[in-house]
């Protein structure tokens, strides 16, 4: 069966939409034709899934009919995790995944704390005569999540390094989303400006990440052996699952860069956004803070078990998920469902419009963590398939940090909420379209200011 959708002349009507990223005017197709739909963007259509049974055929059934479709991410991430496929991908899967298992991201508990600690300490010292604290919630949250990825990856604080680090990587994060929300792809090989400024990105960010490894490879001369005390050091004492060769230098350089990526920016703005909820519902917040009030959150298996904390975790990733869109290319033809899905076409799901259907989810634009409470009486708001929640997807290719997000997550959430109470800081825009950027992960349109109290 053919999927619905509007012809190439009737899909232009959405176009004035774009002007806002690629979110809204899927919003709005999706809005008018429904759950499947075959949207004819300029020479290239994408057939597009919302429903969790689809969604776990295209992730989990139908998992080898696909690749990945990141060739401009490739330009900057390499090979990674992330963007490498089939044989190439699996063998890095046996590597990375094992880093990220409870045992090791408990390890890392520690570092988490005491940034997070750093984070309120310096907060306090910033408040004015009345003792209030106004602050950007997303400068903030990219730096102590930077803080808290750096130190897990090179057991240091890079500061000034980290912090170019992730300007580098905004600046070409930038470029490709502005190449992929054009109708005409410019080839990487045009010398246009935005192409020199991302070349010239590129290699001061290969000169940084180099540096690093290189500076820890000669370190290790001075040592018998690696004593795994961070990321890195597992990666260069990794050895590839056939040959049990040590990772090449670009292998290691290519993960690296993931793991910033990935460990930092996804996590920083599940934060932000986080934080924001919490201080427009203000019952919400005391209900955590009634919780954390006599926690001692130095104790990672105390606090990845609070119920409130967990809840608000939930809900939050399920408004703004770190992975909002997900697409790939067909290798070969197949179904999803009773739909014909021909070779060499992308298709795409988005956890973000899945997260808001409202045929799953009861009032689902309203923040309203308890609907994860667990308890009979709002068991039938949640959704019955486990594909109705994909904040990091799912499938074979979910997620491997997934698990050091969350204790990001909650290790710094819990840490504010239990120093400090939240408000809103002015106005606020309505509706989520005038307030999100969706590049990669979904970002704040313009800054998002919080105001903090100490308790």
């Amino acid at each position: 069966m053919r999927l619905p959708g509007p012809s190439p002349f009737g899909v232009l009507r959405y176009f004035p939409e774009a002007r806002r990223g690629l979110l809204a005017p899927l919003e709005a197709i999706v809005r008018d034709w429904g759950d499947v739909v075959r949207i004819p963007f300029p020479g290239d259509p994408v057939y597009f899934f919302r429903s969790p049974e689809h969604i776990r055929s295209f992730l989990q059934e139908n998992d080898g009919h696909y690749r990945r479709s990141y060739d401009d991410l490739k330009r900057f991430m390499g090979d990674g995790l992330i963007t490498s496929d089939g044989s190439s991908w699996r063998k890095q899967r046996k590597v990375i995944a094992p880093m990220f298992h409870g045992p090791v991201v408990a390890g890392f508990f520690e570092q988490m704390t005491e940034e997070s600690e750093r984070l309120a300490n310096r907060l306090k010292t910033t408040a004015d005569s009345s003792g209030k604290i106004s602050f950007d919630v997303e400068e903030e949250m990219l730096d102590v999540t930077l803080r808290i990825v750096t130190r897990c990856l090179i057991s240091n604080d890079l500061d000034a390094t980290g912090r170019r680090i992730s300007e580098l990587m905004t600046l070409m994060m930038e470029h490709i989303v502005a190449r992929l929300r054009s109708p005409w792809r410019i080839p990487f090989t045009w010398p246009t400006p935005g192409l020199r400024r991302f070349e010239r990105a590129l290699r001061e960010l290969d000169q940084v990440i180099y540096r690093l490894i290189d500076a820890r490879v000669e370190a290790w001369k001075s040592r018998s052996e690696s004593d795994g005390r961070d990321l890195l050091d597992l990666l260069l004492a990794s050895k590839d699952a056939e040959t049990g060769e040590p990772l090449s230098r670009k292998m290691v350089r290519d993960e690296v860069v993931t793991f910033i990526l990935a460990g930092h920016e996804t996590t920083a703005h599940a934060l932000t956004w986080a934080l924001d909820l919490l201080a427009s519902h203000p019952a919400e917040a005391q209900r955590l803070q009634t919780e954390l009030r006599h926690v001692d959150l130095r104790s990672a298996s105390t606090l990845m078990k609070l119920p409130v904390l967990n809840q608000v975790y939930r809900e939050a990733l399920r408004l703004y998920p770190p992975v909002w869109y997900i697409e790939r290319v067909s290798t070969q033809a197949h179904q999803i469902g009773e739909y014909d899905i021909p070779e060499g076409v992308r298709v795409a799901v988005s956890p973000y419009l899945t997260h808001r259907d409202p045929k799953l989810w009861k009032n689902p634009d309203s923040f309203d963590p308890s609907r994860f409470d667990g308890s009979t009486e709002r068991q039938s708001e949640i959704p019955e398939s486990r594909w109705a929640w994909i904040p990091y997807g799912a499938g074979p290719r979910s997620c491997v940090g997934q698990p050091m997000a969350v204790m990001q997550f909650q290790t710094v959430v819990a840490r504010l909420l239990q120093e400090f109470t939240l408000e809103t800081e002015g106005g606020k825009e309505k509706g989520d379209a005038s307030r999100i950027n969706p590049l990669i992960t979904i970002r704040p349109r313009k800054p998002i200011r919080l105001i903090l109290t100490p308790k």
